[in-house]
């Protein structure tokens, strides 16, 4: 009668009408049913279970085989080997002497318990902690603060958290790359690795720019200026990093990324000469020269990466701005690079290292006369020292 009272009754329950006309006389044949309750503590290395089922104002503690022949006969045996069965889905290990189930001392097996256990038991019954279980969590993330100034052509990273110390950071990181799903702090929780978002671009930043151990505890770093835009990028596209920059830093980026409003005019005799996008390269390269910074002109062979330098060297000389480019290139492209300046910008006076060596001394100590020197990389060689 228990059974079906208690179990299968509530499932058909819409599917069929029920009317219960004397529910005293009935309650009246029916034992107590069986209300399980969950008794949870927790050491440093391990965590435990003990089992309980309640009918009315009877409680009995199970034991790991117990329900397959209770000794009163009200019990509901199959539920009672039923709860057992899940709960050693967590607590697998059983000690006889303290009569309870445990997790055998594995983290993995705490982690899971605190993750999803709990929450499966009490799906089925009442659960009661110790304070020592409760004070136990799984953190869903770690906030990390990213200050970023300029100084001195630097970049200073000043790299903080709220949640963890310094020192633990570089553990979290560690496990982090070792793609385990969490990580165990040291006051006893455990953090959740697999959905860090701000812990995927902070290990992707310390990869990246080989950011050493001591530089992270200390919670400064200093980086070249050039790591600007990949930095703001990267913090741009995962909120969870907080960031803040300093003046200096945003306007370098807004520049940047307004490059084509860029205050540059290209020098007046190759405004009809240079193309659209041949013009947007001398503005790229005007801006990068502006923050000190080097770059490289990618493109396909013949769209004019040659004009895009020259452009940038005839400003300099137009602009008042003293001194020598020193251009190297293949063997086979130094002339090529003479006629190109003969053609486009025969304002700069340019000078060809090459010949015997003897000849090449001689122009080399007249260089800075001209505001163009060409070498190959052969004669580089040959001559770095003079």
């Amino acid at each position: 009668l228990a059974p079906f009272y208690y179990s299968v009754l509530p499932q058909l329950s819409g599917a069929v009408d029920i009317m219960e006309e004397d529910a005293e006389e009935i309650a009246s044949y029916l034992p107590p049913q069986a209300k399980f309750v969950f008794y949870l503590d927790a050491e440093a290395d391990n965590m435990s279970c003990r089992v309980g089922v309640r009918y009315g104002d009877t409680e009995i503690l199970l034991e790991d085989g117990d329900a397959q022949e209770p000794m009163e006969p009200f019990r509901e045996a199959l539920r009672e080997e039923e709860t057992l069965y899940l709960t050693r889905q967590w607590f697998p290990y059983w000690d006889e002497e303290k009569k309870e189930m445990h997790c055998g001392r594995q983290e993995e097996l705490m982690y899971k318990v605190l993750e999803k256990g709990v929450e499966t038991l009490l799906s089925f019954g009442e659960v009661r902690c110790t304070r020592r279980f409760s004070n136990l969590n799984v953190e869903r993330r770690v906030r990390m603060k990213v200050g970023i100034s300029v100084s001195t052509n630097l970049l200073n990273l000043d790299i903080s958290t709220k949640d963890v110390p310094a020192e633990e950071l570089l553990d979290i990181l560690k496990s982090y790359r070792q793609k385990k799903t969490y990580h165990r702090l040291k006051n006893g929780d455990f953090l959740k690795l697999d959905e860090q978002g701000a812990l995927k671009s902070m290990a992707e930043i310390v990869e990246t720019l080989r950011m050493s151990p001591k530089e992270i505890l200390a919670g400064n770093v200093r980086l070249p200026l050039y790591r600007a835009l990949y930095l703001d990028k990267l913090l741009e596209k995962n909120e969870e990093i907080y960031s803040s920059r300093d003046s200096y830093f945003k306007e370098m980026v807004k520049n940047f990324k307004t490059v084509n409003d860029a205050d540059f005019e290209e020098p007046p005799s190759l405004k009809d000469v240079m193309r659209g996008y041949q013009k947007k390269g001398y503005r790229w390269l005007r801006m990068l020269e502006a923050y000190k910074l080097g770059g490289i002109l990618a493109d396909d062979m013949g769209l004019g990466k040659t004009l895009q330098v020259l452009s940038v060297l005839l400003a300099a000389k137009q602009e008042g701005r003293k001194g020598t480019a020193l251009i190297v290139s293949p063997s086979s492209l130094i002339y090529n690079w003479a006629d190109e300046i003969a053609r486009y910008t025969p304002e700069l006076a340019c000078h060809i290292l090459a010949g015997v060596q003897e000849a090449r001394r001689k122009k080399i100590g007249s260089s800075m006369e001209y505001d163009i020197v060409i070498t190959s990389y052969d004669t580089l060689k040959r001559d770095i020292e003079y």
